[in-house]
C-alpha cells in the first residue's frame, strides 16, 4: 500500500512541477526551451484555442448564476473604489453617527435582536 502512495506522490510531484513550468514559460519568466515549445503550441492550436474560449464565453455570458456573480463582484469591485476615492468621508460620518445617542441606541437594539435571533 505504500507504493501506491509512493507512485501518486511522485506522479503528483511531477505533475506539479510541469504545470509550474509551463505557466512559468508562458508568463516569459525565463527564457527556456518550453517557452518557445510552448509558444509554438498555442499558435499550432490557436484557432481550436480561440473557438473554445469564444464557446466559454457565450456560456458564460447566458449563464444566470455567471451574471448573479459577475454583478456581485461589479459591485464589491465599484463599492472599494468609491470607499477608496471618498477618503475620511465616510469614516467622518460614521463617528458623527457614534457620538449620536439615538443612532448607538438604534445599533445596540438591532444588534440585540440578531443575536436573539441566533
Amino acid at each position: 500500500m505504500a507504493k501506491i502512495d509512493l507512485e501518486k506522490d511522485i506522479l503528483s510531484s511531477v505533475q506539479v512541477a510541469l504545470h509550474k513550468a509551463i505557466i512559468e514559460a508562458l508568463h516569459g519568466g525565463y527564457n527556456s526551451p518550453l517557452a518557445k515549445l510552448c509558444s509554438e503550441v498555442v499558435e499550432d492550436n490557436k484557432q481550436q484555442l480561440k473557438e473554445l474560449v469564444q464557446e466559454q464565453f457565450s456560456f458564460f455570458l447566458t449563464d444566470t448564476s455567471f451574471k448573479a456573480e459577475l454583478k456581485e463582484s461589479l459591485n464589491k469591485h465599484l463599492a472599494k473604489a468609491i470607499i477608496g476615492r471618498m477618503g475620511g468621508a465616510i469614516e467622518k460620518r460614521v463617528n458623527e453617527l457614534n457620538r449620536d445617542p439615538t443612532t448607538r441606541a438604534k445599533l445596540t437594539v438591532a444588534i440585540s435582536s440578531c443575536m436573539e435571533d441566533l
